[in-house]
């Protein structure tokens, strides 16, 4: 009895140590990147940013960047999902949702780039992406923020040819309401939300008009492919509305913030086909 009571207990002793270790892991890591960022490479949001930008005025990428981010995703997968199983009274909120809105950074520019055939063979990073995201956002207390990434990436997958669209397009409008529960004026959300309505506005739509109106002042608070984003739909807002002027303001501004986004010929050709769309 003496001796099975003493293996029971060397065995918990064991376990216990094993689990301990394992949330050392991620701290260890965590401060290893932040001491060294060469030896684990891994872009910031501003880093993230600025790249997104970046593709979306050229719609080239560097080898080395795809690299970084493909590693830079995965390391951040390891991490989240040791916060998924840790306690949530031991669980650092802020470091969660810090980590949690830089892994989105990286789907949305990820995603991005394989729309447009840049990284068309990571079919298999992009559903484990999607895989991985059921058990990220089951994480409790998140910010506002954490919405919105997660509706950036989710807008990038409305031009993927397997997407059900359907599903998403429900989905975003609750992203947006859920981040203006959290802060009523921010204005990223409130734009984008007035963006979503945009595909169901017309010239009768009145509630939906003095909605998408309102948030106009806000578009110029936006980072550069936000703003581009906006640019455009409320470019097929006004040519919607038979207000053409305003509608090829919005499209030249667009254009001349990045010309030579794909986008904009589709666009272009679909204005003058007298159709009000985008094609996404």
């Amino acid at each position: 009895m003496e001796k099975h009571s003493f293996q029971t207990a060397t065995h918990k002793l064991i376990a216990g140590i094993l689990i301990f270790i394992g949330f050392l892991s991620f701290y260890f890591a965590a401060e290893l990147y932040a001491e060294h960022p060469d030896t684990i490479k891994i872009f910031n949001s501003d880093e993230c940013d600025t790249l997104l930008s970046g593709y979306y005025g050229t719609g080239k990428i560097d080898d080395e960047d795809i690299k970084t981010l493909t590693e830079g995703i995965n390391f951040l997968a390891d991490s989240l999902d040791k916060l998924v199983f840790q306690d949530k009274k031991s669980r650092d909120i802020k470091e969660q949702n810090k980590l949690l809105i830089l892994y989105l950074e990286h789907a949305e520019i990820i995603s991005t780039i394989y729309n447009y055939e840049g990284m068309n063979y990571q079919d298999e990073l992009i559903k484990k992406t999607d895989t991985d995201l059921k058990r990220f956002l089951t994480l409790s207390d998140l910010e506002g923020e954490v919405y919105l990434k997660y509706a950036d990436y989710l807008y990038t997958k409305l031009s993927h040819s397997k997407t059900k669209r359907f599903n998403i397009n429900l989905t975003l409008p609750v992203l947006y309401r859920r981040a203006l529960a959290k802060d009523k004026k921010n204005k990223t959300a409130l734009v984008k939300l007035s963006c979503w309505q945009i595909s169901s506005a017309d010239e009768v739509t009145s509630n939906f008009n003095s909605q998408i109106r309102a948030t106009e002042k806000y578009i110029e608070t936006l980072n550069e492919v936000d703003k581009f984003n906006a640019y455009i739909r409320y470019s097929v807002f006004y040519m919607k509305i038979y207000d053409t002027q305003k509608g090829w303001e919005y499209f030249y501004k667009a254009k001349n913030l990045f010309p030579s986004h794909p986008l904009l010929p589709k666009l272009y050709e679909n204005y003058h086909k007298g159709r009000f769309k985008t094609g996404v």
